[in-house]
């Protein structure tokens, strides 16, 4: 979470604010109640229906936006995800001719004849690298993408609040 608020402030801001003032709307029924006994209860009860409908345009621009990042990534992810399919296919030969050579062997032989193949085969070092950095990028994308998700979703639950309850 205060990695997301770091990298995130301003959409974190409005998805703070957006969570505390569309959950108010919960217990304005309660509120209403106590209207004959406490007339000026009705100014909260109006100041807190204005927040929310004050509000409501800012949360859907932000979803917009969230939206629009959470499409670009997930491009991008597609595009990576292609030349991590490319990678593993020029690592193909070399990875079966180094399944062929280990097969029936121990650990300790395991890591010396890879190593070995490795020294004699220099691009296919340089490919499996190349795989491992691919990875490790659309892993990041994806865990960008996944909570890039998660705030929508924390806004799009405000939204359903607020037009449930004006809605009743």
């Amino acid at each position: 979470l205060e990695n997301m608020y770091k990298l995130y402030a301003n959409e974190m801001s409005t998805v703070f604010k957006a969570e505390k003032i569309t959950g108010a709307l919960s217990f304005l029924e309660k509120l209403k109640t106590l209207t004959p006994h406490f007339p000026k209860i009705q100014n909260y009860i109006d100041g807190i229906n204005n927040l929310n409908n004050q509000l409501r345009p800012e949360i859907e621009e932000m979803m917009e936006k969230i939206q629009s990042d959470i499409d670009r990534i997930s491009r991008e992810i597609e595009s990576e995800d292609k030349y991590l399919i490319e990678l593993k296919d020029k690592i193909s030969p070399y990875a079966e001719k180094l399944d062929e050579i280990l097969k029936g062997k121990n650990s300790e032989e395991i890591k010396e004849l890879t190593q070995s193949f490795k020294d004699e085969n220099p691009d296919f070092a340089e490919l499996e690298e190349e795989k491992d950095k691919q990875e490790s990028k659309i892993s990041t994308l994806k865990s960008e993408k996944q909570e890039r998700t998660k705030l929508f979703n924390r806004l799009e639950d405000c939204i359903g609040r607020i037009e449930s309850h004006f809605a009743a």
